[in-house]
């Protein structure tokens, strides 16, 4: 039998999710030598690495295996912006394996058509753990929030955020990932008069204060596997001082200063 030794660190998989514009493939580009795997042509204004755009799950494999035999260093994290477009590329997939259908309609409905397309999840999560565990890769999955109802076993059912994907991708991604933060602006509330003589609370977002949530909460999923505060400011370098016991920092970051095309 092979005995792992305790304290044996390896890099992290990490889910980071929000609304529109809240800033989050920005921040992720903060990360140590990044490079994107462009799924929804959204990294304009962003200054890291990039692949081609990506038109099908093929070339995000292709995007994959590109890194897996070329990549000799350059890179320490890999980033995929997102996950939410790339499950549109594996629901086409799957409609294609079966005649065309809609993936609503395969099997005669009843989820078949999704329980396929976690066949797809799995063997690309299987290739994100080969380039984490041989290569070294840091594993970013970027994506964006919608509201779900959440029916709890017991008590009232309730909304709150989470990632926008099929909820049976959303369970297992969750599973999979060491961390899955929730990027959100700060909450504050000030007191209205209904001209009636009543005073309520309402609450607004304000725009100056954003922050990255680290563990889950009634109005949004979100976890960590590393003993995070509940908040922290929305940079890397603040969740990148975590990963290792005496909180020291590993490697060198950069900020990503030249943008490239990989060619696949």
């Amino acid at each position: 039998m092979l005995i792992k030794k305790a304290n044996r660190t390896k890099p992290r998989r990490s889910i980071w999710y929000g609304c529109d514009g809240i800033g989050k493939s920005s921040t992720v580009a903060q990360s140590e030598s990044p490079v994107f795997i462009d799924c929804e042509d959204g990294l304009a204004n962003i200054d890291a690495d990039s692949t081609p755009v990506c038109k099908d799950f093929g070339d995000v494999q292709n995007a994959m295996s590109w890194l897996i035999q070329n990549d000799n260093g350059d890179h320490k994290t890999l980033v995929i912006d997102s996950i939410d477009w790339l499950e549109r590329m594996i629901w086409k997939l799957v409609e294609a394996d079966v005649d065309g259908k809609p993936i609503e309609e395969i099997g005669g409905g009843y989820g078949k058509g999704y329980e396929l397309a976690i066949a797809k999840w799995e063997f690309l999560l299987r290739g994100l753990d080969l380039l984490r565990n041989e290569h070294n890769f840091t594993i970013v999955l970027v994506a964006h929030a919608e509201i779900t109802t959440f029916r709890p076993p017991s008590g009232e059912s309730y909304q709150r955020y989470d990632l926008a994907l099929h909820k049976t991708a959303r369970a297992l991604l969750r599973e999979w990932a060491d961390e899955v933060f929730f990027l959100r602006q700060e909450q504050v509330t000030r007191s209205t008069d209904d001209g009636f003589g009543k005073v309520r609370q309402i609450a607004i977002e304000d725009l100056n204060e954003r922050y990255i949530q680290t563990s889950e909460t009634t109005g949004a999923v979100a976890k960590n596997r590393l003993g995070l505060p509940d908040k922290l400011p929305m940079k890397w370098e603040a969740y990148r001082k975590f990963w290792s016991g005496n909180g020291n920092i590993k490697g060198k970051v950069i900020d990503g200063s030249s943008k490239k095309e990989i060619e696949k």
